[in-house]
C-alpha cells in the first residue's frame, strides 16, 4: 500500500534545523506579546547620586585647610582689632587726663598758697566756656562728623582743604575773644567775683576781699581785675587746642599725641615751678592761670606742625595712620 507514503495535505513537516527555524520561531514570537518579568538582579544606582541637599565637609587638602586657616585670621583679626580699641582709648584718655591734671594741680596748688588766689583762678574759669570755648566745641563736633566722611570716600584733598578751613576759623576765634573780653575786662571781673562780695560784711572775711578785689574793692596789681587781664591768653589757647585736637583724632595719630603730651607735662614742670618761686609773681594768680594753660599751648604748637605733615603726605597718596589699609583695629571681616 503506497497510500502512507504520499504526503498528507493536512500535516505541515518541520522545517529542519539550520534552515529557516530561527527565522520560523522569531517571527511567531513577535505575534504573541510576551509577559513582563521584573528583573531582580538590577543594580540600584540611586544611592550613588550626589544628595543636593547634603553637602558633605570638604576633604582635607581640598579646600578643608583654607576654611579653617581663614576662620583662624578672623578671629585673630577680632581679637587684635579689640586690643588695639582698648589701646587706642587709653591713649586717648591719657592725654584728656594729663591736661585735666594739670589744671586741677594747679588751683590746687593756688588754694595751698592763698585762698584768694584760688578764687581768683576759679573766677577766671567760670568764664571760659562763654568765650570762646562754646565756638570751640561745636567746631570740634562738626569736624568729627564731617571729617571721617570724607575718609571713608578717600576724599583726601577735600579732606585736607576742610582741615585748613578749620585751623584757619579757630585761629579767628583769637580776635573774637579779644574782641569781646579785653575792653570788659574789669566788668567780667566784678561779674566773674560777685560771690566774694559776701565776705565784705564780716570783719574776719575782710582780708579775704582785699585781696581778690583789692582795699575799698579799687583793684590793683594782683587783685582779681589785675588777674582778667591774662583771661584772653586762657581762653585762646583752649578755643584753638580743641579744635586742634579733634583734627588729629580724626586723622588717628594717637602715638604722636602721647608723645607731645609728656613732652607738654615736662614743660608744665617747669612753669608751675617758676610760678611758685620766681618773685615777683611767684605764688600769684596770674603766674598760676598763665602755667596753667601752658601745656595747651605747647600741644597746640606741636599739633601744627604735625597736621601741615600728615596733609602734604595725605594730599601725596601716601599711607599713614588715617589709612584703614594700615590699621589692623579696622580690619573687622
Amino acid at each position: 500500500d503506497d497510500s502512507s507514503n504520499e504526503e498528507k495535505p493536512n500535516t505541515a513537516s518541520l522545517p529542519e534545523v539550520g534552515y529557516g527555524a530561527a527565522d520560523v520561531t522569531e517571527d511567531k514570537s513577535s505575534d504573541t506579546p510576551s509577559p513582563v518579568i521584573p528583573a531582580t538582579n538590577v543594580i540600584d544606582d540611586s544611592s550613588n547620586e550626589e544628595n543636593p541637599s547634603t553637602t558633605s565637609p570638604p576633604e582635607a587638602g581640598y579646600g578643608g585647610a583654607d576654611v579653617i586657616s581663614q576662620n583662624a585670621r578672623e578671629d585673630e583679626s577680632e581679637e587684635l582689632s579689640m586690643k588695639d580699641l582698648l589701646k587706642d582709648g587709653l591713649k586717648v584718655m591719657f592725654v584728656d587726663v594729663k591736661v585735666q591734671v594739670c589744671v586741677s594741680l594747679t588751683v590746687y596748688l593756688a588754694l595751698s598758697s592763698n585762698a584768694a588766689t584760688g578764687y581768683q583762678l576759679t573766677a577766671l574759669q567760670s568764664q571760659l566756656p562763654t568765650y570762646g570755648m562754646a565756638y570751640a566745641f561745636g567746631m570740634a563736633i562738626t569736624f568729627k562728623i564731617v571729617g571721617p566722611m570724607f575718609m571713608s570716600m578717600n576724599a583726601y584733598k577735600q579732606f585736607a582743604m576742610l582741615s585748613r578751613v578749620f585751623v584757619l576759623c579757630s585761629a579767628l576765634l583769637v580776635p573774637l575773644i579779644v574782641g569781646a573780653s579785653v575792653p570788659f575786662s574789669n566788668g567780667l571781673a566784678y561779674s566773674a567775683g560777685a560771690n566774694a562780695c559776701e565776705y565784705a560784711g564780716s570783719n574776719e572775711c575782710v582780708p579775704f576781699f582785699t585781696n581778690v578785689f583789692g582795699e575799698n574793692s579799687t583793684g590793683g596789681t594782683y587783685t582779681l581785675p589785675f588777674t582778667f587781664n591774662a583771661f584772653v591768653f586762657g581762653s585762646s589757647v583752649e578755643s584753638v587746642y580743641i579744635v586742634l585736637r579733634a583734627i588729629l583724632l580724626t586723622l588717628m595719630d594717637l602715638d604722636y599725641m602721647v608723645k607731645c603730651t609728656i613732652v607738654s607735662g615736662i614743660l608744665y614742670i617747669a612753669a608751675i615751678i617758676v610760678a611758685t618761686q620766681v618773685n615777683p609773681f611767684g605764688k600769684e594768680a596770674v603766674a598760676y592761670f598763665i602755667a596753667m594753660y601752658v601745656p595747651q599751648l605747647t600741644l597746640i604748637i606741636l599739633f601744627l606742625v604735625r597736621l601741615e605733615v600728615l596733609i602734604r603726605r595725605m594730599t601725596r597718596g601716601q599711607k599713614g595712620a588715617w589709612s584703614r589699609k594700615s590699621r589692623r583695629s579696622l580690619r573687622i571681616q
